[in-house]
């Protein structure tokens, strides 16, 4: 199996120290290790809000690994079973289709190689051209396949590892800090809904393209929440800002969403994202997929919003002209861009009038919030059928108040 990255050439030296490791644990598992093959440097020239010039250097990579083969027989996935309502499915990229594994989310620890049913951490799915594809347990993969499950589970994984080491090669994430191995979901999805609120959302996709550090905002939610934790008792006082109330109002609506959510089963993410937050904690290593619900949760809220509002928005002013206007918050949404996030407000008046505010700077309007506001009216536009009006350098003129 072969996939390429686009690295920043200042995370390569230590993508490629982490991948040594990676391969000496190989040894000693007597797995097949995983290579590196560097290919063509990119530079990238990019301006920022200030006009200044920045150039930036990517190096592509391929990475080629392969799990242990059974003859006739490609492993593709590892159910696991340990989760508390429906299985988590981890397969490797490009080895099954979109909804292809569906019927494995709810299955029962199964071996369909011997029928036998009890208790198993995982379940190994493989496939052939003769049989399809079959749930496997680890005993009979011992017995009859004539290996080590274990073997071939340490290279399915090592493998993974090895994917994750590189799509994770321009975030900064912290390793080995013995945090413990599971987190209170409703707590820690309250930070990440404070960094939403106080940064804006950055995607781990962004991150990872990132040259400048950026951290994502699943990531950045579990540092604040580790030093606000670590910090003594009586220096909480030094935090002016955490979670507040209405965070943990959005948290508690964004989970009662996508555990009541009728979702397309054909989503393997959003089956994933069910899963994960279907319990009242999340494993360290589901987190960014937690993470994720914030994001989802206002989009679909968006469309559904637009679905139950007809619209009777007109355009406001000229272009160009400041305006005073009353108008009530009624989503947001963070679009990564070259020169950071922006947030996106969508406003409605009393008249119906549709406005939006693109703030990339310090802005925190909160939804369903009416405020008096100055702006400049930037410009007119229509989507799908909607006059909207889009202003500019909007300041608060007048305490809000909640509808």
């Amino acid at each position: 199996m072969q996939q390429t990255f686009d690295i920043p050439l200042d995370n390569l030296p230590d993508l490629e120290e982490h991948l040594a490791i990676l391969n000496r644990k190989a040894t000693k598992l007597k797995c097949p290790q995983v290579t590196l093959e560097k290919g063509e440097i990119t530079r990238h020239i990019e301006k920022d809000e200030m006009g200044f010039t920045h150039v930036h250097f990517t190096q592509a990579i391929a990475l080629t690994g392969e799990t242990i083969g059974i003859p006739g027989f490609d492993l593709v996935a590892v159910i696991d079973h340990t989760t508390a309502q429906e299985n988590l499915i981890r397969s490797l990229p490009g080895m099954v289709e979109e909804g292809e594994l569906v019927q494995y989310r709810t299955a029962s620890p199964l071996c369909e190689h011997c029928n036998t049913l009890r208790r198993r951490n995982n379940t190994y799915i493989v496939r052939s051209e003769e049989y399809g594809l079959k749930q496997v347990g680890s005993d009979c993969l011992q017995d009859f396949f004539g290996f080590s499950p274990f073997d071939m589970a340490s290279a399915f994984e090592l493998l993974q590892d090895a994917l994750a080491l590189c799509k994770s090669a321009g975030d900064e994430m912290e390793r080995g800090s013995g945090r413990s191995q599971t987190l209170d979901l409703a707590s820690y999805l309250e930070w990440v809904s404070f960094s939403m609120r106080t940064s804006g959302w950055v995607s781990s996709t962004k991150a990872r393209e990132s040259f400048d550090g950026t951290v994502s905002t699943a990531n950045q939610a579990l540092f604040d929440m580790q030093d606000y934790e670590k910090a003594p008792s009586d220096k909480w006082g030094v935090f002016k800002d955490s979670p507040m109330d209405k965070d943990t109002q959005r948290v508690q609506q964004a989970l009662d969403w996508i555990r009541t959510y009728q979702f397309d089963r054909s989503s393997d993410y959003m089956h994933n994202l069910f899963t994960v937050c279907a319990t009242d904690y999340v494993n360290f290593k589901n987190v960014g997929i937690a993470a994720s619900l914030l994001a989802t949760y206002a989009k679909a809220a968006e469309v559904e919003r637009k679905k139950s509002t007809p619209s009777t928005s007109q355009w406001i002013g000229q272009i160009g002209a400041t305006i005073t206007v009353v108008a009530t918050v009624q989503s947001k949404r963070y679009i990564d861009g070259n020169y950071g996030v922006t947030t996106l407000y969508t406003l409605l008046d009393a008249n119906g009038t549709i406005l939006k505010w693109f703030c990339s700077g310090s802005c925190d309007l909160e939804e369903n919030t009416t405020y008096t506001l100055k702006a400049t009216i930037k410009g007119h536009d229509e989507w799908k059928g909607q006059r909207q009006t889009t202003i500019t350098r909007a300041k608060i003129v007048q305490p809000t108040k909640t509808k």
